[in-house]
């Protein structure tokens, strides 16, 4: 359970164990915050175990952008729409559904894309958020809707609802000055005015496995991982300053 980490992680580190932890890395900014001064105190490897660093597909999205495939990125819009109820089996946990942190599902999973958006899109500089709660057998929150700007400019839209009937989508949709990238299903399309549309389809394990591997190579080899406690610091702050706007 989330609202257990802190003092799971700290107990573990003072027993000299090196440490992966579920994402996301506290049930609130002070704990995270404390958590960052455990990379001074301790010398064990740290790491939170957010599997978008890694994944395959958005690396690549974001290596697309980076070559100036698209022109100068200016827009970020990702709709995460879904059902969700007490038979999923992201359900059957109470520590989810009484959730000891804000957010339920909504920070729970979403999450993961706080921290993909990041990555392609840069620092969230400032936004606002509406939330909601649909169905409220699976938490006090189900649904939140955040219009934000970053510092390289791109502004943007996260739609992330849970209790969506009749109606599934997962797409990450990207505007550029020179073309589009539309993300959906594990495939890539590049789509350009008068242009043919350039598919890549991506093999992908969700990047479980590049996420070990750092781990690994962290213990062995002594490298920083990719997943810090201060990347998941940052994806906590945005995600609850979304929530946080929303209640004002």
């Amino acid at each position: 359970p989330i609202h257990m980490n802190y003092q799971v992680i700290l107990d573990s580190l003072k027993k000299k164990k090196h440490v992966i932890v579920e994402k996301p890395i506290a049930s609130n900014l002070s704990d995270a915050k404390k958590m960052l001064s455990f990379e001074k105190r301790f010398k064990q490897v740290m790491m939170v175990a957010e599997n978008y660093r890694y994944h395959p597909l958005y690396r690549r999205t974001k290596g697309i952008i980076d070559e100036g495939r698209i022109g100068e990125l200016y827009g970020l819009f990702w709709n995460c729409f879904r059902y969700i109820d007490r038979t999923s089996k992201y359900a059957q946990m109470e520590w989810r559904i009484n959730h000891q942190y804000e957010g339920g599902f909504v920070t729970d999973a979403g999450i993961h894309n706080i921290a993909a958006i990041r990555m392609i899109g840069g620092e969230i500089s400032s936004g606002i958020a509406a939330i909601e709660c649909i169905n409220p057998t699976i938490g006090r929150m189900d649904s939140m809707s955040f219009l934000f700007a970053t510092s390289q400019h791109v502004k943007g839209v996260f739609n992330i609802y849970y209790s969506v009937n009749g109606y599934s989508e997962e797409k990450l949709l990207l505007l550029g000055t020179e073309g589009s990238i539309v993300v959906e299903n594990n495939t890539i399309i590049i789509k350009k005015k008068d242009e043919p549309d350039s598919i890549e389809r991506i093999e992908s394990d969700g990047g479980y496995t590049a996420e070990f591997e750092d781990f690994y190579k962290a213990i062995r080899e002594g490298k920083a991982t990719e997943s810090p406690f201060s990347e998941a610091y940052m994806d906590l702050q945005v995600m609850l300053g979304a929530i946080e706007s929303a209640q004002k």
